[in-house]
């Protein structure tokens, strides 16, 4: 997304880095706003939802460690877990 000098200018000012902005895009909840422009609310709510989501991508990640898929022919033969 492209910034404004303004935009850019603000974010300096009040610290908030373009980490925090892709959050703020991507977890947001978007709202209307005056004419056509859209508003991206980012509150605890949010937070809490995305932080859910990582810890359950989190347990996921640690239950896949030593999985195997062999494939053969585009379909999967088997699946196991190695030490």
């Amino acid at each position: 997304m492209n910034l404004t000098n303004h935009a850019n200018c603000r974010m300096n000012q009040r610290a908030i880095s373009k980490d925090i902005l892709e959050i703020v895009l991507t977890f947001g909840t978007f709202k209307s706003a005056k004419g056509d422009a859209e508003k991206i609310f980012f509150g605890k709510k949010q937070s809490q939802a995305a932080i859910s989501d990582l810890k359950r991508l989190i347990h996921i990640f640690e239950r896949a460690e030593n999985t195997n898929i062999i494939i053969a022919d585009g379909r999967i033969i088997t699946t196991y877990k190695s030490k």
